[in-house]
C-alpha cells in the first residue's frame, strides 16, 4: 500500500493539522485476515525529514556495489519516510482518526495506572454492590491521580511528590498551627499544583 499510494499522499487534499503537526492522511479499504478494514496511511512531514536524513546518512556509508544491490530497499526506505498506518474496522473521518487513536492510547494508559499504581486488581470483594462501590472509588482516585500527574509531569512522579510532601510538618499549639519552612522541591510541587501554602499561623 505504501508503494502504491505514497507518491500521491503529500497533496493539499490530504493535508490536515493535529495539534502543531502537519499531516497528510489518506484512507483506503482492503482485506485483512479475510475481513474488510480501513487503512489510514499517514505522512508526518516533520518525521519524514528526520527519516530521510537518517536514510541518506546510512546510504552514504555504503559502497557503490552495495548501493546497486540495495536499490529496491533504498527506494522503499525513501517512499516509507515519515509514514505510519492505522487500521480500523470502521470508517473514521480522516481529520478525527489521530484523535481517536491517541484517545485509545490514553484510556489504555489510564487503565495501566489503575492496575499498577493504584492496585485496581485483583478485586477482593464478594457482593456486586461492594464491587460497584470499590470501582467507583477507584475511578475517582484515578481521576485525582491523573490530574496530579498531569500537573507534575516533567518534574516529579506522583510517588515522588507524595514522598517529598510526607516530610512536611507543622507545630500544633493550643490555638494555632505553624507550618515549617518549605524545601525547594516542596515549593515547586505546590507551585505546579497551584496550591497556596499560608506562611502565617493557621487558627484552629
Amino acid at each position: 500500500m505504501i508503494r502504491q499510494h505514497a507518491a500521491k499522499l503529500e497533496s493539499m487534499n490530504n493535508a490536515c493539522r493535529y495539534g502543531k503537526r502537519t499531516l497528510f492522511i489518506e484512507r483506503h479499504e482492503t482485506q485483512l485476515y479475510d475481513q474488510p478494514v480501513q487503512v489510514y496511511i499517514i505522512l508526518d512531514a516533520q518525521r519524514k525529514a528526520k527519516d530521510l536524513d537518517k536514510w541518506i546518512e546510512t546510504r552514504g556509508a555504503k559502497s557503490e556495489e552495495e548501493r546497486r544491490n540495495d536499490q529496491e530497499i533504498d527506494q522503499f526506505c525513501f517512499d516509507d519516510a515519515g509514514i505510519f498506518m492505522l487500521i480500523s474496522s470502521k470508517i473514521i473521518a480522516t481529520e478525527d482518526v489521530l484523535g481517536a487513536y491517541y484517545t485509545r492510547q490514553s484510556v489504555e494508559q489510564l487503565f495501566g495506572f489503575a492496575k499498577s499504581d493504584l492496585d485496581l486488581l485483583p478485586i477482593r470483594c464478594h457482593s456486586e454492590a461492594t464491587i460497584r462501590g470499590y470501582l467507583f472509588l477507584q475511578f475517582l482516585l484515578l481521576i485525582v491521580f491523573t490530574e496530579i500527574r498531569q500537573k507534575l509531569i516533567n518534574y516529579f512522579t506522583v510517588e515522588e511528590a507524595v514522598m517529598i510532601l510526607s516530610t512536611l510538618k507543622c507545630k500544633i499549639y493550643k490555638k494555632v498551627a505553624i507550618i515549617q519552612e518549605l524545601t525547594k522541591n516542596q515549593k515547586k510541587i505546590f507551585e505546579l499544583g497551584s496550591v497556596i501554602v499560608p506562611n502565617n499561623p493557621l487558627g484552629i
